[in-house]
């Protein structure tokens, strides 16, 4: 009788802590984001009417706080700190999950994550989730790390939404490094279909992204980037990307993305099995990707149309790591002196040399400028190529050169 009764209460007044609070700018109970916060519950929603908010919000809680559209809910920092603080949340509140959807994310400033400094909870990806659907994240500075987000801790979902005009501008410990992103190392980043990171610069690395952690690319579109190297990504550990486009980014070096091993304990892996590295530019090396002591397996991708202005790797630039082709093709790329589609390098002093593996695909239809110098890949002696050479076919003025012997 007892638990009948139980279940009838239950019935009636509906689960504990799921509420939604409401916040506008006149005749709501909150007038701001952050004083809802101070009454939610975890697990309860906000909802934020249309309007400009200028506040900058921490929360420890797992919300949901939802916005009425970009257009029409705006959060706006003042550029007196981040937009947005998540986290650290309390080991004793168990995950920190928290959803922020509708809504413009704008004028923050901060060392690391102006316009969100993602701080996390616990030690396990799945102890801290933050999800941004339908939201833009804009006009945000970092001095160091991540202009639009810092991700510092957990796991980081974009769903349909727009990381642009943001800035990491000072050179410091990080360098102004990810002007769109900075992924640290206990971070992971997920992109999804309908995600634009777009117009973003940093000083030194990562226009775009800069990745310490793990990024996965499912979908989006990442493009018109800056940074002194990686102008769309730069990565010291994983990428993996499934589907989407790096296109028409800017760095001095490596143009679309720069893979990087110097000063890690890790080999990094580029693993590209769909989407394309398109038009991009470095003014000299690696227009495509710049490979540096890493791993990068093509498998299903296309590396096409991107430049290196003044010096070598209009498609690919690989100093000292692997290429493994594999299903994917390099073509249509220029090279201002050597190594159209690859540039191939050796490093004598230390006996670390480039290695290409020639499985499946194709390199066709590049072009490098300098004499008898690789149309297709320029090969450094003391470099290794296996497989299948045939692969190489159809470039400008040469298909593989292999000079310094």
């Amino acid at each position: 009788m007892k638990l009948n009764l139980l279940i009838v209460i239950l019935l009636i007044v509906g689960p504990v802590g799921a509420d939604t609070l409401r916040v506008c700018n006149n005749g709501c109970d909150y007038s701001s984001v952050q004083s809802a916060i101070e009454y939610a519950n975890p697990g309860d929603t906000i909802n934020v009417s249309e309007g400009i908010y200028k506040e900058n919000i921490k929360t420890t809680k797992s919300l949901s706080i939802e916005g009425s559209g970009i257009d029409r809910t705006i959060i706006d920092g003042s550029y007196s700190g981040p937009v947005f603080t998540i986290g650290p949340g309390p080991s004793s509140m168990g995950a920190l999950i928290v959803s922020l959807s509708g809504m413009t994310i704008e004028h923050g400033k901060a060392d690391f994550g102006g316009g969100i400094s993602n701080q996390g909870s616990g030690w396990n990806e799945g102890d801290s989730v933050t999800t941004l659907i339908d939201c833009n994240v804009t006009h945000n500075v970092a001095n160091e790390g991540g202009g639009g987000i810092w991700n510092g801790r957990g796991l980081i979902k974009l769903n349909g939404s727009t990381i642009t005009n943001n800035k990491a501008k000072h050179p410091g410990e990080h360098g102004g490094s990810g002007g769109g992103i900075y992924d640290d190392s206990l971070g992971t980043l997920d992109i999804n279909a309908n995600s634009f990171i777009t117009n973003n610069t940093a000083v030194y690395s990562g226009g775009g992204i800069s990745g310490q952690g793990r990024v996965y690319l499912n979908g989006g579109i990442i493009t018109g980037n800056r940074a002194a190297i990686g102008g769309g990504i730069y990565t010291n550990l994983v990428i993996n990307m499934t589907g989407g486009s790096i296109s028409n980014n800017t760095a001095n070096v490596g143009g679309g993305v720069y893979n990087d091993q110097s000063g890690g304990f890790f080999t990094p892996s580029l693993n590209l099995t769909g989407g394309s590295i398109g038009y991009n530019y470095a003014e000299t090396y690696g227009g495509g990707i710049y490979n540096s002591q890493g791993l990068v397996n093509l498998s299903g991708t296309s590396i096409d149309h991107n430049l290196a202005r003044m010096f070598g790797g209009g498609g690919v630039y690989n100093n000292l790591g692997m290429v493994n082709l594999n299903g994917s093709s390099i073509s249509n790329n220029h090279a201002g002196s050597y190594g159209g589609g690859i540039y191939d390098n050796v490093e004598t002093d230390s006996g670390l040399y480039g290695t290409v593996n020639l499985y499946s695909g194709s390199i066709d239809h590049n072009i490098a400028k300098a004499k008898l110098s690789g149309g297709g890949i320029y090969n450094v002696y003391g470099t290794v190529i296996t497989g299948n050479r045939s692969l190489v076919h159809e470039n400008t003025p040469d298909q593989i050169r292999t000079v310094g012997s």
